[in-house]
């Protein structure tokens, strides 16, 4: 049976159905908005407006942040306790300003700054679920706005991908961006 959702969906496949359209139409959107709007600026608002864009059409719940704990996987990967989310957010993507990004100026460093900007995000884990398709969206975003193509095969395109996405973000979060800084880069190319 599917989790409750605003498309009327029984099933679970039904669901994850309605996610992949829906975030394909709404995303591009998004990005597009970023990308064509100089005056839009990137900031807790942006990443809230991520998880809009990708479940607002499916989940009453969309675009708020969690308000309970909530454990990745299996018991052993918790994440930050709810209080702190939005404090921590925010302090987080202070990184994001107008002024912090325009002192990038190479694909290196863009690339380093995506992958902190992932592992702290994930670390925070600011929605109840669909943390990481937000994260996702939300460095596209950043990319994109600073002139690189973010090609998101490159990290959850296929099974293979995706294990290694996953594992690097898990070491990224605890001790070692490197893997996730290689991801990063293999998926960033200037426009």
């Amino acid at each position: 049976m599917a989790t409750k959702n605003l498309v009327f969906a029984k099933y679970q496949y039904q669901v994850e159905f309605a996610e992949m359209v829906i975030s394909y139409i709404k995303s591009t959107q998004l990005i597009i908005n970023y990308v064509s709007d100089k005056n839009k600026t990137i900031n807790e608002k942006t990443i809230l407006e991520c998880h809009k864009a990708l479940f607002g059409h499916i989940y009453d719940w969309a675009g708020e942040y969690r308000n309970h704990p909530v454990v990745v996987g299996d018991k052993e990967r918790p994440t930050m306790e709810h209080n702190e989310v939005k404090k921590s957010l925010k302090a987080c993507l202070r990184g994001c300003t107008k002024k912090e990004l325009s002192k990038i100026n190479s694909k290196a460093e863009l690339v380093h700054k995506l992958a902190t900007l992932h592992a702290e995000i994930a670390w925070i884990h600011p929605f109840q679920d669909g943390n990481g398709r937000s994260i996702r969206l939300f460095l596209q975003i950043v990319a994109t706005t600073m002139g690189y193509e973010f090609d998101m095969e490159k990290l959850d395109g296929d099974v293979r991908n995706k294990r290694a996405y996953h594992y690097a973000v898990r070491r990224a979060i605890h001790d070692s961006n490197r893997n996730l800084i290689a991801l990063i880069s293999r998926a960033i190319k200037e426009l």
